[in-house]
């Protein structure tokens, strides 16, 4: 990014306030960026975070960086936050908090048993995406609006084939999801094996 933008390490240093010597490392894979960093690399060259660490056009694609490989759903918010919907470091598959949103629209508003059944899709496609499988996940967190859907989430697990493969999971009751009509939210970890 730096280089394509035509500046020199000692350039950037002095846009970003930060030592060369740092960024140096940083280019080097010696250092790892925390988020004052990134975002301090941001304002300097006038990019988003995920620009930053994925290049300026990353929708609906992997991107590999080191030992990371990560998946986008393409939703704009994931380049205005700078999140990814999944992230596999070695062995490791993480998925973000999924509600069920696809193409920027919800699916089956209010609905706890569809969306759940829509979330494991998308959560079953960026672990495969990342080379897993839904056998290799060991860990579900769900966030329901209302304790009642936690009977409808199991039933959709056990449509979609969840009790087979038993993950340990927690289930948090919350005021409320990023939209009223979002009623289940869920994470997972993989670890493939």
């Amino acid at each position: 990014m730096r280089i394509r933008k035509g500046l020199s390490q000692g350039t950037l240093a002095r846009l970003s306030e930060l030592d060369q010597g740092f960024i140096s490392a940083l280019e080097g894979n010696r250092k790892e960026p925390g988020a004052g960093t990134i975002m301090a690399l941001c304002r300097a060259l006038d990019v988003t975070p995920n620009e930053l660490l994925m290049g300026s056009d990353n929708e609906g694609v992997t991107s590999h960086t080191a030992e990371r490989s990560r998946v986008f759903s393409g939703a704009p918010w994931e380049r205005e936050a700078g999140y990814c919907r999944a992230i596999r470091v070695g062995d490791r598959i993480d998925v973000a908090g999924t509600t069920a949103v696809v193409d920027g629209d919800i699916v089956h508003p209010d609905d706890p048993f569809q969306q759940t059944l829509v979330v494991v899709s998308i959560i079953k496609n960026a672990i495969e995406e990342l080379g897993g499988r839904m056998a290799d996940v060991v860990r579900m967190r769900i966030f329901v609006t209302d304790a009642d859907y936690i009977a409808d989430a199991a039933r959709a697990f056990r449509q979609s084939r969840m009790h087979e493969i038993v993950p340990v999971m927690t289930a948090v009751v919350v005021k409320a999801l990023v939209n009223p009509h979002l009623v289940i939210e869920i994470e997972a970890e993989a670890i493939v094996q």
